[in-house]
């Protein structure tokens, strides 16, 4: 009895080897296949990149011709036609105007603190 329940118990090790031995060699295809669905997403995603790569130095070359053609185009050689950006400076009255009358009166104020400076408290407690 004891050799025959050795035996059941080495056969039943045996096949659950097989199980074993079955399902692991299942999960193995099936890490494989999806190792190859990621390969193959993996050289779309670099072909593509590398469209994208080359696409990107085209436009910048078009670019670069099309600001060269603008510039010759709009100067003709002569300097007087270079567009020179000037800067508008108005009045003290005009910013008064535009602002809040507020804000005008602390600007117009000679007590302003420059940038970083904390106001006294007690300056300000005492002029309330």
């Amino acid at each position: 009895m004891a050799t025959d329940l050795e035996q059941q118990l080495v056969q039943l090790d045996e096949l659950l080897g097989l199980l074993d031995a079955r399902a692991l060699r299942g999960a193995q295809e099936a890490l494989e296949h999806r190792i190859a669905e990621l390969s193959e997403r993996l050289e779309v995603a670099r072909q593509a990149l590398a469209q994208a790569h080359a696409q990107r130095k085209r436009l910048a070359r078009a670019r670069l011709l099309l600001d060269e053609s603008a510039q010759e185009n709009s100067t003709n050689g002569d300097p007087a036609l270079h567009h020179k950006e000037q800067t508008v400076v108005e009045p003290e009255d005009v910013q008064a105007r535009i602002t809040a009358p507020f804000v005008a009166e602390r600007r117009a104020n000679g007590e302003r603190r420059a940038n970083g400076e904390r106001r006294d408290v007690e300056d300000r407690r005492s002029k309330n």
